[in-house]
């Protein structure tokens, strides 16, 4: 259902200020494994400049999403993601 949810949600989602749980939630459910697209454009989408620090499970969605699908590394968004946690020295 995540990536449907995501298709009718897309336009209303934005950045927010504290995406920890949403992304804790987001790795618990194995959702960055089992839909990694769908997950990189949803974490791109609500993690954003006015983040202060990366969401603790960042790294692991990361991870998964690169694992699952390799060709996905090589995409804007995900080096913007890592990026992001390399800025923050997050390992």
């Amino acid at each position: 259902a995540f990536p449907d949810a995501l298709k009718q949600l897309r336009h209303w989602l934005q950045e927010i200020d504290y995406p920890d749980h949403i992304v804790s939630l987001l790795y618990k459910a194995n959702l960055s494994r089992r839909f990694p697209e769908p997950a990189l454009f949803f974490l791109n989408t609500i993690i954003g400049d006015s983040t202060d620090r990366p969401p603790t499970n960042l790294a692991d969605c990361l991870l998964e999403i690169r694992n699952a699908e390799p060709r996905l590394e090589a995409d804007d968004r995900f080096k913007k993601l890592m990026e992001y946690l390399r800025l923050h020295d997050h390992r």
